[in-house]
């Protein structure tokens, strides 16, 4: 499994913005967790509260999307701290990616009622993400890693699929390199048939 996280967050660079700082670099990534989290708790959020069916393609979607400026910040980090990703990947194995397993079947073996069970397990995106911004160091990091790749498995996501799945809409939507014009002007249909394949 960690070479599938390791492939999928270096792949990241070819869509990448590169916003000429790294300062600029960070708050765009951040800034990106917190939407691509939002998208994705606004499903459970509508699930919960509206009785609206769950569009669990999209779930898949937007945890990828959220790999996504994982992968990105990961990169950054790297370079800060001094760190190859291959030293990095590495560290990974050692530290474990399923940390979080005894983390979320604590949650899911509480009280909680069924249909509240998977939102309350997206709660924990706080805490995750407050470590690796007060820290900014390797060890945060790993947890925030972690944390976003077991959330994946209790949420039921078939992970690697949905990080192909998510390169490929990604290679449509910008077939050389990232473009402000091919972000605005998305094949919203042929990215869904890609996302649903």
């Amino acid at each position: 499994m960690i070479e599938i996280i390791k492939d999928y967050q270096l792949q990241t660079s070819r869509t990448d913005t590169n916003l000429d700082s790294c300062l600029k670099n960070e708050t765009h990534y951040i800034l990106g967790f917190i939407t691509e989290f939002g998208e994705l708790s606004d499903g459970y959020k509508k699930q919960l509260a509206y009785n609206k069916e769950l569009d669990f393609v999209n779930v898949g979607e937007e945890w990828a999307d959220f790999g996504w400026y994982l992968g990105r910040y990961t990169q950054l980090l790297l370079k800060e701290l001094n760190i190859t990703s291959d030293e990095y990947y590495d560290y990974l194995i050692e530290f474990g990616y399923d940390h979080f397993d005894n983390f979320f079947a604590e949650i899911m073996l509480d009280e909680y009622e069924k249909d509240v069970v998977k939102p309350m397990l997206l709660t924990s995106f706080i805490p995750a993400l407050n470590k690796v911004m007060e820290n900014q160091d390797k060890e945060s990091l790993l947890i925030f890693t972690s944390w976003w790749w077991t959330l994946g498995k209790e949420l039921g996501i078939n992970r690697e699929k949905a990080l192909s799945n998510n390169l490929n809409k990604l290679k449509l939507r910008y077939p050389e390199k990232f473009t402000s014009e091919n972000a605005i002007n998305r094949d919203l249909d042929g990215e869904r048939k890609i996302l649903e394949s």
